[in-house]
């Protein structure tokens, strides 16, 4: 068996019996641990890219659904302006109709009144039922 000497006894951790430094074990422990820091930089950068890539996958979506709903709030908007056009139209017309009636049967009563003033009798009433 070989015989450790003090000097080159290292204990990483306190559990492990002391072990003898060898420089090619050195060696190849700092080979291996940059391989898999290598490796590990490289699982990194993919996942980063990943991660960028669908980050903007998502904003360009809602940017789009953003624009969608832009167009179809404007669209609605158009809508009820001309919904509303329509409305006041037509509320229009029928005041104008209902303007006009109202000068007939103001004209009437008027005629019946000059009627009534000439003959001093009123008119009479024309009924068709009775």
């Amino acid at each position: 068996m070989r015989q450790y000497s003090a000097s080159r006894r290292t204990a990483p951790d306190p559990s492990m019996p002391p072990v003898m430094v060898d420089p090619r074990a050195d060696a190849w422990e700092h080979q291996e641990l940059e391989k898999v820091k290598l490796r590990f930089e490289k699982l990194n950068n993919i996942i980063v890219e990943w991660e960028a890539d669908k980050k903007n996958k998502a904003k360009q979506q809602l940017q789009r659904i953003e624009a969608e709903l832009e167009e179809k709030r404007a669209r609605a908007l158009q809508h009820y302006n001309e919904e509303i056009t329509r409305i006041e139209s037509i509320s229009g017309e029928a005041r104008a109709q209902e303007e006009d009636n109202m000068k007939r049967e103001e004209q009437k009563v008027k005629e019946k009144a000059n009627q009534l003033r000439y003959t001093g009798r009123l008119p009479e009433q024309t009924c068709f039922i009775c």
